[in-house]
């Protein structure tokens, strides 16, 4: 599982965002060397925004807590 930010970088998630960016870049070469092996797929999942506390519990630059609800994930989807 990796994320949109993998796709569509947003600002004040530049080390998020890298981290999937490179998750995706690794799954695309992973799936070049299975399929010369013959072997199956390789998928990823990019799912968009989940209402969960992730963004509270996200960590800033300087270590603290953000404590903010990140109003993109309290409009999205149901972890459920």
């Amino acid at each position: 599982v990796s994320s949109v930010q993998g796709k569509f970088g947003q600002g004040g998630r530049s080390a998020y965002a890298a981290a999937k960016h490179a998750q995706l870049g690794y799954f695309d070469s992973l799936r070049a060397e299975m399929e010369a092996g013959g072997i199956g797929r390789v998928t990823v999942c990019l799912p968009g925004y989940i209402n969960t506390e992730h963004s509270e519990n996200a960590m800033l630059s300087d270590g603290s807590r953000s404590g903010l609800h990140d109003r993109n994930a309290a409009a999205g989807a149901s972890p459920e």
